[in-house]
């Protein structure tokens, strides 16, 4: 028993001795530590905004940025952002913005991704495509991006960084918050409403109903997101919104692209009813048709199309669209002749006038709309 006592003495003043040397050489190495990693910092900061002669750290709310200055004139800023991609810790980056709102670069700090695979995002020719992109600008794989081939997850990942770090440098370094927007549920008449609107992998569409003056459902019908990361989004915003009533509500930070590509859908399908802050209606409230209110008959119609007018007749029976014939155009015939057998038979199938776009005919099959719409304005509202 006197053994095992003297034991337990030995191993607790073992510990104790141990742990006194480890704090001595934390707390010795600790300077070091942190000199070395501002040292890193300040490097990196003046790869993202190389004009600059200093760097001022700003913090707004609780958010810190590094604003450039030459000469004692900003003439950018750099925000630290980390994003979710392939490897088990995210991609932490520096984003570099000039003073007019433009990416000046991309400096990727560290990263856990697949060696030869996903640290190739760190390849100039993939960042390189984020210079010059404005804070206004989509930044979106597939269209304004090209991502590296076998390494999405890890392109989408610095791409998400890019879009956070330029808009919390649009907020914080030059001063465009985002303006407060308002559903006027008061001209909403009850149905459905689509809207789309470009999230992180592609176009989100979303379906909006509304009921009684309040917003009753939100179904995301379409999307091209990442599966796993975006699911939190896609599951929760429309709850938010739903919750609130409205579009400022806070997005889903592991999927930050995504939330707001789907708030952008749900703006896209009010748009006609959305009054922003300060009382102005944004845009200018379209008047709505609706195919039970039109008398049967045959109605003619002509709006602008790509190369010159387009004269549609169209013929309502029942409160659906019977028949969409064009009577005159002066489109390209190879290109307008399938778009034109497309959007006319889309109306009619659909009994709708908003039908989708065809791919490189969009201003003519936007013709085709206009012109619908004009044989039928007299019965707008």
């Amino acid at each position: 028993m006197r053994n095992i006592v003297r034991l337990g003495f030995v191993l607790t003043l073992i510990c104790g001795v141990a742990a006194a040397g480890l704090a001595a050489v934390y707390n010795t190495t600790l300077p070091r530590i942190e000199a070395q990693r501002e040292a890193k910092l300040q490097e990196a900061l003046r790869s993202a905004v190389p004009a600059a002669d200093d760097f001022q750290r700003v913090e707004v709310d609780g958010r810190v940025h590094y604003v450039g200055i030459s000469w004692g004139v900003p003439v950018g800023a750099a925000v630290l952002v980390s994003s979710g991609g392939y490897g088990s810790d995210p991609i932490e980056m520096l984003v570099g913005l000039d003073a007019k709102g433009k990416v000046l670069s991309v400096v990727i700090l560290n990263m856990s991704e697949t060696p030869g695979i996903g640290t190739r995002v760190k390849e100039a020719s993939f960042l390189g495509q984020f210079i010059g992109k404005s804070v206004k600008d989509p930044i979106a794989m597939g269209t304004d991006i090209d991502g590296i081939s076998g390494a999405t997850i890890s392109s989408r990942a610095v791409a998400a960084g890019v879009r956070k770090g330029a808009d919390l440098l649009k907020a914080d370094f030059l001063g465009e918050a985002e303006p407060q927007k308002i559903i006027d549920f008061a001209q909403v008449p009850n149905g459905d409403y689509d809207g789309e609107a470009r999230g992180f992998g592609g176009i989100i569409k979303v379906r909006v109903t509304v009921s009684g003056g309040r917003i009753t459902k939100i179904a995301v019908l379409q999307h091209s997101e990442s599966p796993g990361i975006s699911d939190p989004a896609i599951s929760g915003m429309p709850a938010r919104v739903m919750e609130r009533q409205g579009l400022n509500v806070d997005v889903v930070s592991s999927a930050t692209i995504t939330s707001k590509g789907i708030l952008a859908a749900v703006e896209d399908a009010l748009k006609n009813y959305i009054i922003v802050e300060g009382g102005a209606q944004a845009p200018p409230r379209e008047p709505v048709i609706d195919l039970a209110d039109v008398p049967d008959g045959t109605y003619r119609g002509q709006a602008a199309g790509l190369l010159g007018p387009i004269t549609v007749e169209v013929k309502v029976a029942g409160g659906k669209l019977v028949e969409v014939r064009i009577i005159s155009d002066l489109e390209t015939p190879s290109i307008a002749g399938p778009a034109f057998v497309k959007v006319t038979g889309d109306m009619v199938a659909k009994n709708t006038i908003d039908v989708d776009n065809v791919t490189g005919a969009t201003g003519t099959v936007n013709g085709v709309k206009n012109a619908v719409k004009n044989a039928l304005a007299a019965y707008a509202r």
